[in-house]
């Protein structure tokens, strides 16, 4: 090789990390739990929405939040598109549901649809 080889050069390495199921479904019960001890965890009845960011943005700032999680059963399309130019909200199903977001936003906003989807993820005797 014209200017020499290199023996045994650096190998790239994955220092990645998977933490365990039960692990995960704790973490995300300690982190509802965390929440309802404050008080800024909220169940309504559904979440409904014209499509309008504004009048979302108006709804939500009367119910008295500035930055929350919004959780729903199942994604609805138009409370989706009104929500996604709010940028101190984020709206997704139970599916997406994460640690990360409950703890960065400051309350979280849930279905009484949710709350059985939410339970049975949660629920750490099926592992």
């Amino acid at each position: 090789m014209p200017g020499g080889g290199t023996m045994f050069g650096p190998q790239p390495r994955s220092y990645a990390f998977v933490l365990p199921k039960k692990v995960r479904r704790l973490g995300l019960s300690m982190a509802l739990s965390h929440l309802q001890k404050e008080g800024k965890l909220f169940i309504v009845d559904s979440m409904q929405s014209e499509g309008k960011t504004a009048e979302l943005n108006k709804r939500l700032k009367a119910f008295g939040l500035t930055k929350a999680v919004l959780v729903d059963a199942a994604v609805n399309e138009k409370f989706g598109r009104a929500s996604k130019n709010l940028q101190s909200f984020k709206y997704f199903p139970v599916e997406g549901l994460n640690v990360f977001d409950l703890l960065k936003y400051d309350a979280a906003v849930i279905t009484k649809d949710s709350v059985a989807k939410i339970v049975d993820r949660c629920s750490l005797e099926k592992a």
